[in-house]
């Protein structure tokens, strides 16, 4: 093996290299008891999570899990801040939720705080990590719009200011109708304005546009204070897809962004409806969105079991859109990939949880998939007793690299586990790597290495102009 050394200097803040195509190399499980007491009736650990950087400045990347039926009444919701080890256990734990951690946010009966995450960095530059929150439940039982929270967490993990998004709050001017749900999912988009802040996505899978729960995305655009500072929805009233989300398509219900497949300098938007009903069969779709520099729609790719290089048995693709996450370019070939979970996957007939690996062409169609599956292996990767109600896969979340083995790393969750008490697991995936680098992905500034397995050769590219900054890149042969 041949130990190349470099010494580059830039304000690289992500450096990302992609080898074979991904297959799960190691796990490691974390279940709700292993970090609190387990609540009587189940806390669905595992609905949401997302990598939170190093927050302790440990130089252990830190994950932080929504459990959305953990509170000290009814289905309030618990946020669960893991700060990690090395080896995937977790060294130290922090809850916020209501009247913990810091929080002082009224959550009410049957929130489900904590349904959905995303990381957006420090946006108002004062050295503390901003949380949002996704609670599709709020307001009660009896109407269930929805909220975001901004949550600006210090170094242990506690909230240390935070701003509620909804109807009419936090500068979103939005009339909200009362099943929307909004904050059923959330990803980070990045910098669209220029402005220096990432933009949030948010899913209304319930909101009725033209037809019954068809859905609706909401891009919303930051202050550095975390309020609104304005946003575009994208559903049936769209150009483009014009009354193409029917009844139940829950368009919104996964989410995920980072993606610039057309290279057009506007970030894609992929969007799942697992309603989707092509062939009326309800197995589900993932819409890409392209977007021109307006941020409107420019073109749509829609994903389903009958697009072209679409392989995988035929029943096995009940929900697909219901968790989408992006890891990048897995196989190589310049163009990210889309990870999609399915809670209601079957294989031969039998259910088993799937999360499926859908490689992407230049036009954001499938040029091939496959069922991410144990190194070596052909069939499903499944570390964990097959049951149609432990929803795996329910949630995927892209790590940067815990371990240090070089590889990324994907939380999927498993919130029904076990009663609904919830787990999650932790998987190495190989083929998804990253060069000896701390990641800092939350900052708009990157860097992507494309090698070429063939001859070892790679080029180098540069999302923004860099400053100088030292860091060292170790390449293995």
């Amino acid at each position: 093996m041949k130990r190349s050394i470099y010494t580059l200097f830039f304000t690289a803040l992500t450096f990302v290299g992609y080898g074979q195509a991904g297959s799960v190399l190691s796990l490691k499980t974390i279940k709700q008891n292993d970090v609190d007491i387990r609540p009587a009736n189940g806390g669905s650990f595992g609905e949401a999570s997302t990598s939170i950087g190093d927050l302790n400045k440990d130089s252990v990347e830190d994950i932080a899990v929504g459990a959305p039926f953990v509170g000290p009444s009814g289905n309030n919701g618990t946020v669960y801040i893991l700060f990690m080890n090395s080896n995937g256990t977790v060294k130290d734990t922090a809850k916020i939720g209501f009247g913990l951690g810091g929080f002082n946010g009224q959550i009410g009966f049957n929130a489900r705080f904590g349904f959905a995450l995303a990381n957006l960095g420090d946006i108002d530059k004062d050295g503390t990590t901003e949380l949002a929150v996704g609670s599709p439940a709020s307001n009660g039982q009896s109407s269930t719009e929805g909220l975001v929270w901004i949550l600006s967490l210090n170094s242990n993990g506690l909230v240390v200011k935070s701003v509620e998004i909804g109807d009419s709050k936090g500068g979103f001017t939005e009339n909200l109708q009362a099943d929307e749900r909004f904050g059923w999912d959330l990803a980070r988009m990045p910098d669209v304005d220029n402005d220096g802040i990432p933009e949030l996505l948010v899913g209304s899978p319930y909101r009725d546009v033209s037809f019954n729960n068809s859905g609706r995305v909401y891009l919303i655009k930051l202050n550095s204070d975390g309020t609104v500072k304005g946003y575009k929805s994208y559903d049936n009233n769209s150009t483009i897809i014009s009354n193409g989300l029917l009844a139940e398509y829950k368009f919104g219900e996964g989410l995920s962004a980072g993606f610039d497949i057309d290279n057009n300098g506007v970030p894609e938007i992929i969007a799942g409806a697992p309603g989707d009903d092509i062939a009326y069969l309800d197995r589900g779709a993932i819409w890409i969105l392209f977007l021109d520099n307006q941020l409107n729609i420019s073109s749509i790719s829609r994903l389903h079991h009958k697009s072209t290089g679409f392989v995988m048995p035929q029943d096995s693709i009940s929900g697909l859109g219901y968790s989408v996450a992006n890891p990048g370019d897995i196989d190589g070939d310049g163009v990210d990939d889309i990870l999609s979970g399915s809670f209601l996957g079957y294989i031969d007939s039998v259910s088993t949880n799937l999360v499926r690996i859908l490689f992407l062409n230049q036009q954001g169609g499938i040029k091939s998939s496959s069922i991410l599956k144990a190194a070596g292996g052909t069939k499903p990767f499944l570390p964990f007793t097959v049951s149609s109600t432990d929803f795996s896969g329910e949630h995927l979340t892209v790590l940067n690299d815990i371990n240090g083995d070089g590889k990324r790393d994907l939380v999927v969750g498993v919130p029904d586990y076990d009663v609904n008490q919830g787990q999650i697991h932790i998987l190495t995936l190989d083929g998804v790597s990253r060069i000896g680098l701390e990641e800092k992905a939350i900052e708009s500034n990157s860097i992507s290495i494309f090698p070429n397995p063939s001859s070892g050769s790679f080029s180098v590219s540069l999302s923004q102009e860099f400053l100088h900054q030292e860091m060292q890149m170790v390449l293995l042969d």
